[in-house]
Parts: structure tokens; C-alpha cells; sequence
């Protein structure tokens, strides 16, 4: 059985809108520093039920706009953010069906027309529901972000829901929705064919390697070091490389961190210089960045140390890795 993490983010975003986490967390008898733990995770019958349980607590109807479109959300994950850098709306929703189960317990069924373009939303176990929160949720979430990276009013053409959704919801999405038997939504193809002013491909081709990976280890390794991995990836970009940034992503403290990783026999640090090499050969073989653009992609204050990192690493200057990629 899978279990999967709650974004410490999240989490931080319920509490600002008002939600009280803490009777969430005693209503489903789980340990009351559950978020404190090591692998604060449930498996998707849980993951479901908390996700109810803060949607029964919600009375203003636009919370789930406010949670669903929160600024950068679209960064939230490096699996949200690399199909963020799609050309297209079809190819940010293509992407992300594919590494939607390292976010959540929701998959996403693609079907395409000669007009239309149709995402069936699923439990990932067919004998489970989605709460209508999340599934609320999911609906904006995709309409936010193709809005935001094409900067056009792109509405939805229609969605069947078997849920009874607020007028808030109704208005956001300015499209036809019906009752049905299965939850759907329907874009028409030309609408996802507009390119997204957020298209990176040389972002793309240095993370999705990485996601590829997580993705094999989320079959088989639920283990701390792989979440620290993943947030790392996320924050370098921004800057951010301290125990305490990650910490403060997976909304766990600094000394709950350090016991993971050591139960793991690894360290921070060693997870820290193990993500900056798998991000550093992966700018040298796939953008034409220079050493300085990379140094501070991946939270160097200075060049020298990361030249000097990157010898210690694979053994080799930058110079002559290059000269080793090209041959």
C-alpha cells in the first residue's frame, strides 16, 4: 500500500484560511505531532478522509478559489512546476497525468477528439471516492493554471460531476456543468494549443529525468532521503539549500529531519551535494548555461565553490565534462 505525503505547504495555507488542523488530526485519532513525525503520510483511504474531514470544516465558499489559485501554486512541487514549463495546455495536462501520483492519490484518465480534449479524474482505488474538496480542487487547479501561463480567460467547455458544487465554483469556471456518473473535464483542443508563456524546455529536459526516477522510487522507496531530494529540487532555484528551508517545506523541524535522514544512514549534507550533482549534469548536458548561471541555480553565493564542488564530485572540471559530453 502507497502512502502519500502531505505538503507541508498545504497544510501551512489550511491553518492561514482558517482551518483547524489539529481537530482534523484527532477526529482521525492519528498521533497529535503527526506533522511533526518523520513521514508525515497516509495511505489513500486516509489521505481521502483528512481531505473530507477539512472540507466539512469549510462554510465560505470561496476557500477552495483561494486554496486552488494561492500565488505560485504552480510551484508547489517540481512535478507541478516541470509540467508548468509545457508548451501547451495539452502537454502541461499530459505531463502532469504522468506524475500526478507523486503528488496525490488522483489519476488522471486522457482522452482526446477531433474537438475536444477530456480528463476523467479518478481515485487511484476504484473502490474509494474523491471528497468533494478535493475533487473541487483539482477542477480549479487545472483552469488556474492554464489561465495564468496563457494570460487568457480559457474556460473549461464543460464538466460532469457527480458532486453539487457552489455558485462560486460555478462562476469561476464560466462553463456548462451537469450531473453525471464520473467526474470530467472537457477543454476544446484549440484552446490547449495556445502556448503557455511559462514553455522551458531546458527546464523540462534536466527535471523530468529526475521526476522519471522519483516515480521508480515511489514504487518501490518511501524513504525521507527521496522527499529531501525532491524538495531540493524545488528550492535550489530559488536559492534556498538549509536544513531549515526544507524543514520548513515538509513542516517538519530541524531535528525531526536530522533523525530521519540518520535513521536512513545519510546525512543532510549528503543529500544536499547528492541533488546538486544530479542537477548540475543535467544543466551542462541539456541548456548552454554558463558555470555562473549554474553556480546560483543551485544556491552557490560563489562560483569557486561550486567549481570546487563539482570536482569533488564526478572527479573532473567543468571543462572536462563538457569536453566529455561532446565526444
Amino acid at each position: 500500500m502507497k502512502n502519500y505525503i502531505l505538503d507541508g505547504q498545504y497544510i501551512k495555507y489550511f491553518n492561514l484560511l482558517g482551518i483547524d488542523i489539529k481537530k482534523v488530526i484527532n477526529q482521525m485519532h492519528l498521533p497529535f505531532n503527526f506533522f511533526n513525525q518523520d513521514n508525515p503520510s497516509l495511505s489513500e483511504k486516509k489521505y481521502y478522509m483528512f481531505m473530507s474531514l477539512v472540507g466539512e470544516q469549510i462554510k465560505n465558499e470561496h476557500v477552495p478559489i483561494k486554496l486552488a489559485t494561492y500565488n505560485n501554486v504552480e510551484t508547489f512541487s517540481p512535478a507541478i512546476f516541470t509540467s508548468y514549463c509545457s508548451k501547451n495546455g495539452e502537454s502541461f495536462i499530459t505531463r502532469l497525468s504522468q506524475y500526478k501520483r507523486l503528488i496525490a492519490p488522483i489519476k488522471y484518465i486522457l482522452d482526446k477528439n477531433k474537438d475536444n480534449f477530456e480528463i476523467n479524474i479518478e481515485p487511484s482505488n476504484i473502490a474509494l471516492r474523491i471528497p468533494s474538496f478535493l475533487l473541487e480542487i483539482e477542477f480549479i487547479f487545472l483552469v488556474h493554471v492554464i489561465r495564468k501561463a496563457t494570460n487568457k480567460p480559457i474556460n473549461p467547455k464543460m464538466i460532469i460531476t457527480n458532486y453539487d458544487f457552489s455558485k462560486s465554483f460555478k462562476k469561476y469556471m464560466s462553463c456548462n456543468i451537469v450531473k453525471g456518473n464520473f467526474n470530467k473535464i472537457i477543454f476544446y483542443n484549440n484552446d490547449l494549443k495556445v502556448q503557455f508563456n511559462s514553455y522551458n524546455e531546458n527546464m523540462i529536459k534536466f527535471l523530468e529525468p529526475i521526476l522519471y526516477k522519483n516515480l521508480n522510487d515511489f514504487e518501490t522507496d518511501n524513504s525521507y532521503k527521496s522527499h529531501v531530494q525532491t524538495t531540493l529540487i524545488n528550492l535550489l532555484p530559488a536559492g534556498k539549500c538549509a536544513i531549515e528551508d526544507v524543514g520548513d517545506k515538509l513542516n517538519i523541524s530541524t531535528r525531526t529531519l536530522q533523525r530521519a535522514l540518520k535513521k536512513e544512514h545519510t546525512t543532510f549534507r549528503e543529500q544536499l551535494n547528492h541533488t546538486r550533482k544530479i542537477l548540475a549534469e543535467n544543466y551542462l548536458q541539456n541548456t548552454n548555461m554558463s558555470s555562473s548561471d549554474i553556480a546560483f541555480l543551485l544556491g552557490y553565493q560563489e562560483i569557486n565553490s561550486f567549481l570546487r564542488a563539482f570536482t569533488v564530485w564526478t572527479g573532473k572540471t567543468i571543462l572536462e565534462y563538457k569536453k566529455q559530453i561532446d565526444k
